[in-house]
């Protein structure tokens, strides 16, 4: 058993190393959630997606994480809706 977990576990390295390198982190491995950078009229934002998930349907400031998730339709929206 020892060593298909090892071996388990040099794949999980290798595939968040992968992800990084493209510029994606693993928020949190237990649920599968991950943070994607945007540029919106200029400014980083980051979109979010969860395991389960079948679209990519949320974002969030870069200071806000998952508490923060919004719907991605509002970046269509204009600022002033965006409350």
């Amino acid at each position: 058993m020892g060593g298909k977990f090892e071996a388990l576990s040099k794949d999980m390295v290798r595939l968040i190393t992968e992800l990084s390198t493209i510029g994606v982190e693993l928020k949190d491995p237990a649920r599968g959630l991950l943070d994607f950078p945007a540029i919106f009229e200029g400014r980083e934002i980051l979109l979010c997606w969860q395991a389960g998930e079948t679209n990519l349907n949320y974002w969030h400031e870069t200071d806000t994480g998952f508490s923060g998730r919004r719907d991605i339709h509002e970046l269509n929206r204009s600022p002033e809706t965006m409350g």
